[in-house]
């Protein structure tokens, strides 16, 4: 953490009048006994120590008035001229340092003031990360979002998604019986998107059945696919077709004790061809080791392949069980998954970026905690026992069992454990905060 003093030596460019200040919604204050901390929940490296007994007091008043709306010099106009001077070299350090940016360049939007007041908190989330934060929001909105799940699942996607502000929505779900559940739940909530549909999943991957899963997949922005039963569509076509077609995809499996969610996946350059065609080689595409919040590699799958060899044996075997038991998968699981799967997807589509979300997370049945596993290089065949042949990586169908590990992963490999689902814990204090363990969606009901 740097003072102020420290701050002021390092070499940045003065801001101009013509700057728009705007203020990250990430961006806490609180006063100490010799000046003013500030900190941003993006991380402890983003944090500066204001001295000066009145600068808390200066602050407190420009802080609302940092909205990118007006420039830096119809700010100062409101500023006593003796404290003017003062101001500016607040602000200039904010924009200097990262807890302030010029909106000057934001790309224009079309959001009215009844929208830009109800879905504030999810704008606020995005400015943490990205600017152009309500065009971002703006194009999130008019994505067309297509859910593969089942109905339990179905609901939590249709309550997470609307939250969010998705206007075009279509869940695929088993069969017309789910429908009739799933339209029921519907009528229950005080808001759902604006174009809805509910559609019964294909029965198969080929024939005219392979058709109509391109036709249902091929008008989506982006993709979820929890597969958490049987009727649900097989993981693996289903992330095929999305790579035939070009469409981002978000996956879920439920297996036998978890449930294993993936990054995004965007199909590699040139990726394509029938859908039925085998996977590519998992070595071909870019692991979950950058900031971004995407993985591209063909069809996706590498990173489950890679997290499978970086795996003993047991822990293998456990992963490939089959499906989830229905006396785990329920309560709060399903809805639990269709929500990380959502957050994913609102990342995706507004341009958000952190670590974890490139790394693949598993929700616990038993105890609804979620870790997140960056995939790793996978282990030599002199550390670890690799299966010989390709189907060992494959998805297991519905009717495979298996044994669960007795210690799954050691927390070496767990270093996530105990966090947040979203991230990081929320911190303490302060005048304002929207960690990243904030997500974009609220409740209106």
């Amino acid at each position: 953490m740097e003072t102020e003093p420290q701050a002021r030596r390092r070499e940045a460019a003065p801001a101009t009048g013509a700057v728009r200040p705007r203020l990250r919604g990430d961006v806490y204050f609180t006063a100490t006994s010799d000046g003013t901390f500030v900190r941003s929940a993006r991380g402890n490296s983003l944090s500066l120590l204001l001295e000066g007994a009145s600068v808390h007091r200066l602050l407190t008043a420009l802080a609302p008035a940092l909205t990118g709306a007006a420039t830096l010099e119809e700010l100062l106009t409101d500023v006593p001229a003796p404290q003017r001077p003062s101001a500016r070299q607040l602000i200039g350090t904010l924009l200097e340092r990262g807890f302030a940016r010029d909106a000057g360049s934001d790309l224009p939007h079309t959001l009215d003031d009844e929208e830009a007041e109800r879905y504030a908190a999810q704008v606020q989330f995005i400015d943490c990360f990205a600017d152009s934060a309500e065009r971002r929001f703006q194009d999130f909105r008019a994505a067309g979002v297509v859910c593969v799940c089942s109905p339990e699942a179905a609901r939590g996607f249709l309550s997470a998604l609307t939250d969010c502000g998705t206007s075009r929505l279509t869940l695929v779900v088993p069969d017309s019986d789910a429908m009739l559940t799933i339209h029921q739940f519907a009528t229950t909530l005080p808001e759902v998107p604006a174009e809805l549909a509910f559609v019964p999943a294909p029965a198969t991957a080929d024939g005219a059945d392979a058709a109509d899963w391109e036709t249902l997949l091929g008008a989506a922005d982006v993709v979820l696919h929890l597969a958490d039963h049987p009727g649900v569509g097989d993981r693996e076509a289903v992330a095929r077709f999305c790579t035939r077609l070009g469409k981002p995809l978000v996956q879920g499996l439920a297996v036998a004790d978890a449930v294993w969610i993936w990054p995004v996946r965007m199909p590699a350059a040139g990726a394509g061809g029938d859908p039925g065609a085998g996977a590519p080689d998992g070595d071909g595409g870019r692991s979950g080791d950058g900031d971004g919040a995407t993985v591209q590699d063909g069809d996706g799958d590498a990173p489950w392949q890679r997290l499978l060899a970086t795996r003993t044996e047991a822990e293998r075997r456990a992963l490939l069980a089959g499906p989830c038991p229905d006396e785990l998968y329920r309560g709060p699981v399903p809805e639990l998954a269709a929500l990380q799967l959502a957050f994913r997807a609102f990342c995706h589509l507004t341009g958000v970026a952190m670590p974890e979300l490139t790394a693949m997370a598993r929700l616990d049945t038993a105890t609804l905690e979620i870790d997140h596993h960056p995939v790793r290089t996978p282990r030599t065949p002199e550390t670890s026992s690799r299966p010989g042949t390709p189907d060992a990586f494959r998805t297991p169908d519905a009717g495979s069992t298996g044994s669960h590990p007795s210690g799954g992963e050691s927390e070496r490999e767990r270093p996530d454990r105990g966090r947040h689902p979203d991230g990081d814990r929320r911190p303490d204090g302060g005048r304002r905060c929207l960690s990243r363990s904030s997500s974009p969606s609220r409740r209106r009901r």
